[in-house]
């Protein structure tokens, strides 16, 4: 992993990390922003771990593959939470929905 791609990725969890913790603390009453704060640090901690392990020699080469496809996939759910927190602190607890057709008729 290049050190610039792996250094916007930390930057990226920081942002990340800063815009939780600061809606949890803009909006209480949300108490899974609290706990999005609490585990917010997990990311860089895991991208660090990925990081490490892609770059030693001493993995196997599909480990190394493994790990760089974890890095960069949490470096793109840092972005894709940074860009959702760009448009402001959600007041209520976000649900995770599937796409797919609709049974209602």
């Amino acid at each position: 992993m290049a050190r610039s791609e792996r250094a916007r990725g930390t930057a990226a969890c920081n942002d990340y990390q800063r815009r939780i913790c600061a809606c949890s603390t803009t909006v209480p009453s949300n108490r899974k922003l609290a706990t999005d704060c609490e585990l917010s640090s997990s990311y860089n901690d895991a991208l660090d771990l990925s990081a490490r392990i892609a770059e030693t020699t001493n993995s196997s080469a599909a480990d190394r593959r493994a790990a760089l496809s974890n890095a960069r996939q949490i470096i793109q759910n840092c972005m894709r939470e940074v860009a959702i927190l760009s448009k402001g602190c959600p007041t209520e607890p976000v649900v995770e929905t599937t796409t797919g057709p609709s049974n209602n008729k």
